[in-house]
């Protein structure tokens, strides 16, 4: 306990010294009282908050997003997401600088940083930095340093894509028809069948291609989905995105065929010498035994986007046509959420469900069959 000093004009200075639990170093905070009693209650206070973990209020951008970071990001993040987060706060330092005190960005200060964000970049890079800023001040809270969260509401727009080539988010299910008949209708290849896997699973890119046979259960006609091949940083195979849960998935029966196929084409191009085998027994890998990439990938699904007359998707547009598809045959969000190997529903709705004009008739006829039932019309 620090002690009081009483000055010439009768009233009681203290300066406690503590320390810091963010940066590690001591610090003192100097405050004076009209009496020795709100002197000493000052001093408890102070103490209180760094024995409990809560720290500086004149913390710095850069000196917190370091300790957040560090503390609760790094150990539990791939590389991948560590880098992208970094990204995203680039973005931040270039206009604050990392000296910035925290507790100084008030709500329309971010406000205003998000307005000129918005003016220079995609809306998705936009919603992604606010979003990882409103985290980084979610533990600020939680530990002290800022009593409210300045992205609370905050709006962002974004600057349209200068893409190379038109592309959308998903598929009507008039066009899923086209693509997926196209697919089964050309040439043999390894592009053709990671595609027909997409297509009819809506697996993330990584899980695809860290396919291997035993989990395959051509019986069963389902997919065990427990690993994924990391084709940025480990080129290996590593564990599911963001620790998501392991999920065995059921298949149609034209997909169990299309694998058959590819298993007995597979075996011949490898015979032929046409094919190195992948050294981890990956059920896709390139002619040369290395994993197949996003890029070659995406380059044949615009080929056959191409072919059938429609506008270019990704990879992962078959991830959001297959959640789409999923409601349109009447599906609740829970189980498309966890076929997707979604954590958290509210992620498979905001983002993955889309309107197609099937889902759109859908709800109309409904209406008109409940106008009807109930007499309205």
């Amino acid at each position: 306990m620090t002690t009081p000093r009483k000055l010439k004009n009768g009233r009681w200075s203290i300066r406690p010294a503590y320390k810091d639990p963010l940066t590690g170093k001591w610090t003192q905070t100097q405050k004076t009282f009209n009496s020795k009693t709100q002197a000493l209650e000052f001093d408890r206070k102070i103490l209180y908050e760094a024995d409990n973990g809560y720290t500086s209020k004149n913390t710095s951008i850069g000196a917190y997003f370091d300790h957040w970071m560090e503390t609760y990001k790094k150990p539990y993040l791939k590389n991948r997401s560590i880098r992208r987060i970094t990204y995203d706060f680039d973005h931040i330092f270039d206009y604050f600088g990392r000296q910035k005190k925290l507790a100084d960005i008030t709500k329309p200060i971010w406000q205003t940083f998000m307005n000129d964000l918005s003016k220079k970049y995609a809306k998705e890079t936009n919603r992604l930095t606010n979003g990882d800023f409103r985290a980084m001040c979610e533990v600020a809270i939680d530990e002290g340093v800022i009593t409210r969260n300045p992205t609370r509401s905050a709006k962002y727009s974004g600057k349209k894509l200068d893409l190379k080539h038109e592309r959308q988010l998903v598929l009507s299910l008039k066009d899923f028809k086209k693509v997926v008949h196209a697919i089964e209708s050309s040439e043999d290849s390894v592009s053709k069948y990671v595609c027909l896997v997409h297509a009819f699973t809506g697996m993330r890119f990584g899980e695809v291609i860290g396919l291997t046979w035993d989990k395959v259960n051509i019986f069963a006609k389902t997919i065990r989905v427990s690993e994924q091949y990391d084709y940025d940083d480990a080129h290996k195979l590593t564990g599911l995105k963001g620790d998501s849960p392991e999920r065995t998935i059921n298949v149609p029966d034209a997909l169990i065929n299309h694998l058959r196929n590819y298993k007995t084409w597979y075996k011949d191009q490898i015979r032929r010498g046409n094919i190195i085998e992948n050294v981890d027994r990956l059920i896709f890998n390139s002619v040369t035994g290395h994993p197949v990439s996003n890029s070659g990938i995406n380059d044949y699904i615009h080929g056959i986007c191409t072919q059938v007359g429609i506008v270019r998707i990704t990879t992962h547009g078959f991830r959001r046509t297959q959640a789409t598809l999923m409601t349109l045959a009447n599906n609740d969000l829970r189980s498309v959420a966890t076929y997707l190997g979604h954590q958290d529903s509210k992620t498979t709705l905001k983002y993955y469900i889309k309107s197609i004009p099937e889902l759109e008739e859908q709800a109309h006829k409904k209406m008109m069959t409940f106008y009807e039932d109930e007499k309205i019309i």
